[in-house]
């Protein structure tokens, strides 16, 4: 926040910031467009899904985020939701847990990153 003080106290006009995803900065930084490093974002996707998934969805998925410093935005999002469509039904799969007899999503890490 100093260094964007910085900038717009020096005569720079900020049309927009790309950040590295700390929550509290895209909040902080709201009225301006931002965006989140695309590498910090592969990254992300890496945490959830490891660097080698088994699933074949998780594969599928990892390669699709591989992809995003090299497509647009449209290009990028319309594949997504390609995915999303052809996983819906293992994505929605449940498992029930023994002890408390309530139900949780099986794959819930791949679940978070779509």
């Amino acid at each position: 926040m100093e260094g964007i003080r910085w900038l717009r106290d020096n005569g720079f006009h900020i049309h927009s910031i790309v950040c590295d995803g700390m929550r509290g900065l895209f909040q902080e930084l709201k009225h301006y467009k931002g965006q989140m490093c695309q590498f910090h974002q592969l990254m992300i996707v890496c945490r959830y899904l490891t660097q080698r998934p088994e699933m074949p969805a998780a594969i599928e998925l990892l390669a699709l985020a591989k992809m995003l410093t090299r497509t647009d935005k449209e290009s990028f999002m319309d594949l997504l939701d390609l995915w999303s469509v052809k996983w819906a039904d293992f994505l929605k799969e449940r498992s029930l847990d023994s002890q408390t007899g309530k139900t949780y999503y099986t794959h819930k890490r791949l679940r978070t990153m779509r």
